[in-house]
């Protein structure tokens, strides 16, 4: 089983989150926002970045999952579907009526989650 951090499961059982394990797929809404967010656990700035997401009513979709269990066997693709493979951490991807719209790696992910309208 996928180790969540805890501060980010909480968050996601009050706020209706998808919380993604491996092997699982994701697939954007057809209606409103979705943004799926890719972190490392054990990463400070990445569940920071992560618990941004908390009371943000702008969002209707929202998923979450361990970078570190995205491999060959569980493509990046089949839970960010036409975004971009990242080459830094944590991801983000904002979806628009279920096609993806923006992209973010590293410390562009706070400013997409800061600035998501």
């Amino acid at each position: 089983m996928t180790e969540f951090n805890q501060q980010v499961v909480e968050a996601a059982e009050r706020n209706g989150w998808t919380l993604l394990h491996k092997g699982d797929t994701w697939q954007p809404g057809r209606t409103g926002r979705g943004v799926i967010v890719g972190y490392e656990p054990w990463s400070g700035p990445d569940v920071s970045a992560v618990l941004r997401l908390v009371g943000r009513g702008d969002i209707e979709q929202i998923a979450i999952f361990v970078l570190d269990d995205v491999d060959d066997l569980w493509p990046l693709d089949s839970l960010m579907p036409g975004a971009p493979q990242p080459l830094m951490k944590p991801v983000a991807a904002e979806y628009r009526y279920g096609v993806w719209a923006t992209f973010a790696q590293g410390q562009a992910v706070v400013d997409l989650l800061d600035h998501h309208t």
